[in-house]
């Protein structure tokens, strides 16, 4: 064999090694982001739980229904603050939701992106970890996602769409009329898979 075949030999085995080091690391960061995740709901939903049996007591229109431009209340568990947690019953999931978002934020828990949902238009993202948004190509159209912010308030909504946008089409992710509106990446990164979802009304 001639040093070129070689060559091409040696090259090949170093980015078998590469993806398979890039593969390894993905497994233990999604496990990592798993572990997270369950430790900051344990702390959170005692917390959301007892607002909710307050806010149910008082028996009062909740702030933001007279404020719908008032910030979504934030509960710090660990260094995490969460403005809530979201729900997708098809998956079995229920996933914390950071304040504001981050790449150190996106290790730990999916995060805002843009938007309030007392105003009908927030945007979530989060990683493609199989214990966060890694799943959401499984969903439906018309399957339910519930977010819960920290004082208990419920918001129920149903799957309307599904589209694949380029990494920097920005303008177009935050476009259209829906209440709520999740997306992650595609496995390579290229793109992001977006789900727009509809508020449901009671």
């Amino acid at each position: 064999m001639n040093k070129k075949g070689r060559g091409f030999i040696v090259i090949g085995l170093l980015l078998l090694a590469a993806a398979a080091g890039l593969t390894a690391y993905n497994i233990v960061r999604s496990r990592m982001a798993q572990s997270d995740t369950e430790n900051i709901m344990e702390q959170l939903l005692p917390v959301v739980e007892e607002n909710s049996q307050r806010l149910k007591a008082e028996k009062k229109y909740p702030d933001y229904i007279r404020n719908p431009d008032m910030d979504m209340p934030v509960i710090t568990v660990d260094s995490a603050e969460c403005i809530g947690y979201l729900e997708i019953p098809a998956l079995s999931v229920e996933l914390p939701i950071c304040s504001e978002w981050s790449y150190d934020n996106l290790y730990h828990a999916p995060c805002r992106y843009f938007g309030s949902v007392y105003l009908n238009n927030m945007i979530i993202c989060g990683h493609n970890y199989i214990a966060h948004f890694g799943p959401l190509r499984r969903l439906s159209i018309g399957d339910k996602v519930i977010f819960t912010d920290t004082r208990g308030n419920r918001f129920n909504y149903r799957i309307a769409e599904f589209l694949t946008l380029e990494a920097t089409d920005i303008e177009e992710m935050k476009s259209g009329n829906y209440g709520l509106t999740l997306f992650t990446c595609t496995l390579g990164g290229v793109s992001r898979i977006v789900l727009r979802c509809e508020k449901e009304e009671k």
